[in-house]
């Protein structure tokens, strides 16, 4: 078995969606400008940042916490809401 291989094994399913996350967010910054790849998506993507499209995600999350009775759900909803 090679070295690359044994690396996949070690890698957890979380840290293949980090990676998988950064790539297709950097795939997506290429509509940063409007010569660029994807540059005709660029109204959309300020659409959505104008829009304050995370702000009914805060607020899903907070409801959610203030409704939950259970400790372990409580702890896996403020992980959600503290994640980067």
């Amino acid at each position: 078995m090679n070295r690359n291989s044994q690396d996949m094994e070690d890698v957890s399913v979380f840290q293949r969606l980090v990676e998988w996350d950064k790539d297709l967010s950097k795939r997506l910054a290429l509509c940063s400008s409007a010569e660029s790849r994807w540059g005709h998506l660029r109204p959309f993507m300020r659409l959505l940042e104008y829009s304050c499209h995370g702000v009914p995600w805060f607020v899903g999350v907070a409801v959610l916490i203030l409704m939950s009775h259970q400790f372990e759900t409580q702890q896996r909803l403020l992980n959600l809401y503290s994640s980067k």
